[in-house]
C-alpha cells in the first residue's frame, strides 16, 4: 500500500512532539511492513526566509521540496509559501492509496487533496483539530458526502476525543490509541533521591503549578525537560523564574528520553490543556516510574488507573500532597506498580496494523 502522511508544520528532527512522534512509530512500523511510506511535512523558516520566499513567489519563482529518508521511509519537507502546490503535485504523481492528515490547517491540506479520488484519514491528535473539522462539517457540503460515503474518515487517539469529536461535529470517529515504544527492557534502576519530572515547561502543560509546588517542597528535586521548542526568549524568561529555586534545573530536549525516565522518580503532570491522550505517562510507567497528573481530557485514559489523578483546578498545596503521598510509596516499595508495558493497544506493532486494517476494511467498501 502506499500511504502518504500530510502535516502543514515542520516535522522531527527540527521540531518535536507527541503528535510527531506518533507519525514515526507509524510510518517506521509500516515500512517494516513493506508498505511505501511518505511525510510530506512543513519546514521550519526564519520570519525573514519566509518574507524573502514570499517575494520570490510573487516574481514566479516556486522551491520544490526538499527529499530525505528517516527510518526506513520518505520525508519531504516544503516552504509554506509553496506547501499546497508541492503537495497537489505530488499526490497527482505518485497517486497514494491512502493520505492522512494530521495536525492543523486541515482545509488547507483538503485542498491540495482536491485532485484525489483514494482514501483519505484524518487523524485527531488534539481537541483544537476536532474543532478544526467542525467547522469543515458545517461549512462544506462536500466534505459533509465525503464523510457520509466513506472517502474520508475520522480516527481519534483516545475515547475523550472520540467523544469531543461527535459532540463537536456530529462524527463518529474510530479510536486507535497512539503508538508507544514502551521500554522496559533490562532493570529499572535503583532511584536514590526524589527527582521530580515535569515534561513541556510551558504555562498550558502546568509550569506555574510545578514552581509552586517546586518553592514549597524544597526538599524535592525538580527537572524541566524542554519537548515543543522554546526560544531564546521563552528559555531567559524561564530560567529567570527558576533563578530563585536551587531545587529547580531546565534541560533541552533528549532523544535518550529513558535515560532521562531512569533518572526521576515521579512525572508530574499538572496540565491545564485538555490532553487528547498524555503519552509521557505510559513512557514513564514503562520504567517504574508513576505520574502524579491533572484529571483533564485524555490522561485518565493514559494512565489506566495507576499513578494519582488531582483535580487540574487544586492549589498547589494538594499537589504537593499528592507528591508526598506517592513518594512514600515509591520510597516503601522501590518501584510502583505501572500498567504501561501490559497494554497491547499502545504497542506500534499492533496501532500500525489497526490502521492498516481500518483502512483496507474502507478500500474494500468503497
Amino acid at each position: 500500500m502506499k500511504i502518504l502522511v500530510a502535516i502543514a508544520e515542520p516535522y522531527l528532527p527540527e521540531t518535536h512532539g507527541g503528535g510527531l512522534l506518533d507519525i514515526h512509530e507509524l510510518c517506521r512500523e509500516w515500512a517494516k511492513d513493506g508498505h511505501e511510506v511518505t511525510v510530506f511535512a512543513g519546514r521550519s523558516e526564519s520570519r525573514i526566509r519566509r518574507r524573502i520566499r514570499r517575494i520570490l513567489r510573487l516574481m514566479g519563482w516556486r522551491q520544490h521540496p526538499f527529499l530525505g529518508v528517516l527510518d526506513g521511509y520518505f520525508v519531504l519537507r516544503s516552504g509554506s509559501h509553496a506547501y499546497v502546490d508541492n503537495l497537489s503535485d505530488w499526490v497527482d504523481a505518485e497517486k497514494p492509496d491512502v493520505v492522512v492528515l494530521q495536525g492543523s490547517r486541515f482545509a488547507m491540506l483538503l485542498d491540495a487533496l482536491s485532485g484525489h479520488d483514494g482514501l483519505v484519514a484524518l487523524r485527531l491528535v488534539t481537541r483544537e483539530s476536532a474543532a478544526e473539522i467542525a467547522g469543515l462539517s458545517w461549512g462544506s457540503r462536500d466534505f459533509r458526502e465525503r464523510i457520509r460515503s466513506g472517502e474520508t474518515m475520522v480516527i481519534s487517539n483516545s475515547q475523550f476525543l472520540a467523544r469531543e469529536t461527535k459532540a463537536l461535529t456530529g462524527i463518529d470517529s474510530t479510536v486507535i490509541y497512539p503508538p508507544i515504544t514502551v521500554d522496559d527492557t533490562g532493570a529499572v534502576p535503583s532511584r536514590t533521591e526524589s527527582t521530580i519530572l515535569m515534561v513541556n515547561p510551558i504555562a498550558i502543560k502546568g509550569i506555574d503549578i510545578t514552581l509552586e509546588v517546586a518553592k514549597i517542597r524544597p526538599q524535592y528535586q525538580f527537572l524541566l525537560l524542554e519537548s515543543w521548542h522554546l526560544d531564546d526568549r521563552q528559555r531567559a524568561d524561564l530560567n529567570e523564574r527558576i533563578r530563585s529555586l536551587p531545587n529547580v534545573r531546565f534541560e533541552r530536549h533528549s532523544d535518550e528520553i529513558t535515560r532521562v525516565y531512569d533518572r526521576s522518580s515521579v512525572l508530574f503532570v499538572p496540565s491545564q490543556w485538555q490532553e487528547a491522550f498524555g503519552r509521557v505517562v505510559p513512557e514513564a510507567g514503562a520504567r517504574g516510574v508513576p505520574s502524579v497528573y491533572s484529571d483533564r481530557g485524555g490522561l485518565p485514559e493514559a494512565a489506566a488507573g495507576s499513578g494519582v489523578m488531582v483535580d487540574p483546578w487544586a492549589p498547589p498545596q494538594v499537589w504537593a500532597d499528592a507528591l508526598d503521598g506517592i513518594i512514600a510509596e515509591w520510597l516503601k516499595h522501590s518501584r510502583l506498580a505501572t500498567v504501561s508495558s501490559g497494554r497491547p493497544d499502545i504497542v506500534p506493532r499492533v496501532v500500525a496494523t489497526e490502521h492498516i486494517e481500518l483502512f483496507e476494511s474502507a478500500r474494500e467498501r468503497h
